[in-house]
């Protein structure tokens, strides 16, 4: 599965974007580099000590750079940051991500396409503390 959202995400469609992600540089980085090497494409990347602060897929142009640079919080109190009072983070519906609902446009999807292991109580009893219910 992992390779598929890759797929997805290197493709010509995203050239030339730049994409923030939110603590990349701590560990995320290190497996879309691995994943990139495996392709047989040589990111150019621009580390500090261990940690990656960009990823650049040379030949498509992205590059991929890390939010904690610039916004040093957790995701919870991004929101709050912007003074958007109203949200807060929630849970991702991995389960929905696949390849026949790239294109979903609609309601945040049920609480059932949410991995358990992400929020146990979610499943029973449907809702979870920052769950964000649109």
């Amino acid at each position: 599965m992992q390779g598929v959202l890759y797929v997805a995400f290197f493709s010509p469609k995203q050239k030339g974007h730049t994409v923030i992600a939110h603590n990349m540089k701590g560990f995320d980085g290190q497996f879309i580099v691995g994943w990139m090497l495996e392709q047989g494409t040589s990111p150019s990347v621009i580390p500090i000590g261990s940690k990656l602060m960009s990823i650049l897929h040379p030949s498509l142009g992205i590059t991929i750079i890390d939010s904690m640079s610039f916004l040093p919080m957790c995701l919870s109190k991004l929101p709050n940051c912007f003074g958007l009072s109203e949200l807060k983070k929630g849970y991702f519906p991995h389960l929905f991500n696949v390849r026949e609902n790239q294109n979903y446009v609609g309601p945040l999807p049920s609480s059932n396409f949410t991995l358990q292991i992400a929020c146990p109580l979610l499943h029973e009893q449907h809702s979870c503390p920052g769950m964000l219910i649109m």
